[in-house]
């Protein structure tokens, strides 16, 4: 019969082609100034018409701070995804 497929090798498949955008990734937060992506982000913010409605403040507050925490280590960030990236795809293409 034919050679088995179980659900850890559709895993190594997907984390194998994921590796090469994880790395991409880490690439662009760090070679991306930080500026930029706030000019970027202010301008697609700007609300163009009708009335913003906030629901969940707390969610809202704990996803900004998260999201200004990364952007203020996005070296260290970027340099993780890039060493995982690479760690997995050494150890995952056997």
């Amino acid at each position: 019969m034919g050679e088995e497929f179980s659900v850890f090798d559709l895993i190594k498949t997907v984390i194998l082609w994921l590796c090469p955008l994880v790395f991409v990734e880490g690439l662009l937060l760090l070679l991306l100034r930080t500026d930029e992506y706030t000019k970027l982000e202010n301008i697609l913010g700007k609300e163009i018409g009708g009335i913003k409605k906030k629901v969940a403040r707390e969610i809202e507050n704990n996803i900004d701070f998260f999201h200004l925490w990364l952007l203020s280590n996005k070296n260290i960030v970027g340099l993780i995804a890039l060493i995982c990236s690479a760690i997995f795809f050494v150890v995952l293409r056997k």
